[in-house]
């Protein structure tokens, strides 16, 4: 009789290991399913695009790291836009508007 009270006892007393462990546990698996869910998505992205042909080795590489044309495209829409903004404003203010 008091052997399963001592049982009884001794499990009450390592609850909270059993809890941390499960707690650990859980956490690990999240970090399992994120990693997998990561790795899937690798799976289905294309792969590295290769190299631009630039003349000589160091445009070539210059070329890779930093993207020149899409640069160039944006600067010319804020461009654009500064210009646009500004012809308005003049336009207003012939116009007495502003």
């Amino acid at each position: 009789m008091l052997n399963f009270l001592g049982d009884i006892l001794h499990a009450i007393l390592d609850l909270p290991f059993l809890i941390v462990n499960l707690l650990i546990e859980s956490i690990n698996g999240w970090i399992m399913i994120l990693s997998l869910a990561l790795s899937a998505a690798m799976a289905v992205l294309p792969g590295f695009p290769s190299v631009p042909t630039l003349n000589g080795d160091v445009l070539s590489g210059v070329a890779w790291f930093l993207p020149i044309g899409p640069m160039l495209a944006i600067f010319a829409t804020f461009v654009a836009g500064w210009l646009l903004w500004m012809s308005v404003s003049v336009i207003l203010r012939w116009a007495k508007a502003l």
